[in-house]
């Protein structure tokens, strides 16, 4: 068929050159969770990218959520995809700096808690690039895991960066806890990886309550480091894994420090 003919002739540079971003946003109760943090690292990545989307769509957006999950009757929790690509022209070099956006969404069950075994990914590094902490349309190295994951009968994987230190899970960041420190671990994967939003929910929550935390450089993350700890949670906007195994060490699936404290999976706005 002719390139012009694309029925998503909008979104093709999506399709064709992974020129885009994109943000998975809970909705709950009639409002996206953490709206506001999404949007924010959504901005950053379009100076990043030197995207420019239509500011009244951005300044819609809510409310344009809200409408779509109403109209197809998804109930109080949905999930939430939002994403933005670069008008179609050109090749690698586009012709235009104008971007579109894209609103999907499916039903959810709220945020989910789960319990699983996990290791260190054997095929996937990640690099530092301008990129590297963007959540963009080309999404390669979690796809890569996702694979090696699914072959080796894991429930959740970890990568590392190319300096051999764990940087993030497959589905989300890394909040470590060692009894022996009494203290919640919150390894900040850039430059090589995704600060994703619950992340700094979860910061921000052990700060008001007063909690002992420190948010860990990526460099300071071995894999022997982490397997020392005594619990460890892979976090993202849709789920929380607790990790009851990472290789052959078991761990502590259910830590008192957060179980005790108002958790952030019950908070919207």
């Amino acid at each position: 068929m002719l390139e012009n003919s694309l029925s998503a002739f909008h979104f093709q540079r999506g399709f064709t050159y992974g020129d885009g971003l994109f943000e998975t946003c809970l909705f709950a109760n009639g409002a996206v969770h953490l709206f506001d943090a999404h949007i924010t690292r959504l901005k950053y990545g379009c100076q990043i990218l030197s995207l420019m989307p239509d500011e009244i769509a951005f300044d819609n957006l809510a409310q344009n959520i809200a409408l779509l999950v109403k109209e197809n009757q998804l109930g109080n929790f949905a999930r939430i995809r939002i994403t933005l690509v670069r008008e179609s022209g050109g090749l690698y070099a586009p012709t235009s700096d104008k971007a579109n956006i894209l609103i999907t969404a499916a039903p959810s069950k709220g945020i989910e808690q789960t319990v699983t075994n996990a290791d260190i990914s054997r095929k996937v590094l990640l690099q530092s690039s301008a990129w590297s902490s963007l959540k963009t349309t080309n999404a390669l190295p979690y796809v890569l895991a996702g694979i090696e994951k699914r072959e080796r009968g894991l429930g959740e994987i970890l990568i590392s960066n190319t300096n051999g230190k764990a940087v993030e899970s497959g589905s989300g960041n890394l909040i470590v806890f060692n009894e022996v420190d009494n203290v919640i671990g919150l390894v900040d994967p850039r430059p090589f990886g995704i600060k994703g939003v619950m992340f700094q929910e979860i910061s921000d929550w052990a700060m008001q309550a007063n909690l002992p935390y420190e948010v860990n450089p990526v460099y300071q993350q071995s894999f022997q480091r982490l397997q020392r700890a005594t619990s460890i949670l892979c976090c993202n906007s849709m789920r929380l894994t607790w990790l009851n195994q990472l290789g052959d060490t078991p761990l502590d699936p259910a830590p008192c420090l957060l179980y005790t404290s108002p958790s952030p999976r019950d908070r919207t706005r």
